[in-house]
C-alpha cells in the first residue's frame, strides 16, 4: 500500500487553470503548457497537468484544442497596426506557433527591446510587420517584449511596393528584389525562414 501512495504522489495528475501555480523550479521543470514565472512553475492552459516528481517535469494537457489566452512568458507573432516613437500597437495571431482564431491586441514599448531603451521604434519596426514577440505581462493590457535574437521582425514588405522584403548580407538590413528599396527593421535570427500564413 506504502508503495502505491508514493507512485501517485510521484506522478499526480490535477485539473488546473492558466495561472495556476504547480510548484517551484527546484521541484521540477517547466515542459509543455506551463511557463515559468519569479521563480515558480504555472499552468499555461485549462486542462491536467503532470507533477512527475520522479523525473522532475510538470507538463499540462490542455483540454481545448487552441491556446485562447496568452499569457506571461509565452512567445507570440504579431502583425504591428501602428508605431509611434516609444509606443506599438500590434494584433496577436499565433500563440506558441498555433493560430488563434480570436486576435488580442498587445502594447511593445520602446524600453522592452532587447535590454535597452530605443529612442525611436519607427526606425526598427513598421505597420504591417510580423514581429515575434515575448509576453511580458497579460493581467489587463497585454504588453509585450523583444528580449533576445529569437525575437524580432520574421517578415516584412517594402514600403514602396509592397513586396516581401529579403535580408541581405548586413545586419538588420532588408532589400525589395523588385524596387531595389532597402530598409532597417530589428530581425529576428530567422527572419526568412519562417513561413507565416496570415489568417
Amino acid at each position: 500500500m506504502n508503495n502505491n501512495k508514493e507512485k501517485i504522489l510521484e506522478n499526480l495528475e490535477l485539473f488546473v487553470v492558466p495561472g495556476e501555480r504547480l510548484g517551484s523550479i527546484e521541484e521540477g521543470i517547466s515542459e509543455f503548457g506551463t511557463y515559468e514565472d519569479e521563480g515558480n512553475v504555472r499552468a499555461a492552459y485549462i486542462g491536467r497537468a503532470t507533477i512527475d516528481k520522479e523525473q522532475k517535469k510538470f507538463s499540462v494537457l490542455p483540454i481545448t484544442k487552441m491556446p485562447i489566452y496568452p499569457y506571461k512568458g509565452q512567445s507570440v507573432i504579431a502583425k504591428i497596426t501602428s508605431v509611434q516613437n516609444t509606443l506599438a500597437v500590434a494584433q496577436i495571431i499565433a500563440i506558441e506557433g498555433e493560430f488563434i482564431n480570436k486576435s488580442f491586441t498587445g502594447l511593445l514599448h520602446s524600453s522592452r527591446i532587447r535590454g535597452r531603451y530605443e529612442k525611436n521604434l519607427r526606425r526598427i519596426i513598421k505597420p504591417g510587420d510580423l514581429v515575434r514577440c515575448k509576453v511580458i505581462s497579460s493581467e489587463g493590457t497585454i504588453h509585450l517584449g523583444i528580449s533576445g535574437n529569437f525575437f524580432g521582425v520574421i517578415e516584412a514588405n517594402c514600403s514602396i511596393c509592397g513586396r516581401i522584403l529579403k535580408k541581405i548580407g548586413r545586419r538588420n538590413q532588408l532589400r525589395c528584389d523588385n524596387c531595389g528599396n532597402v530598409e532597417i527593421r530589428l530581425l529576428a535570427s530567422d527572419y526568412g525562414v519562417v513561413k507565416v500564413s496570415k489568417k
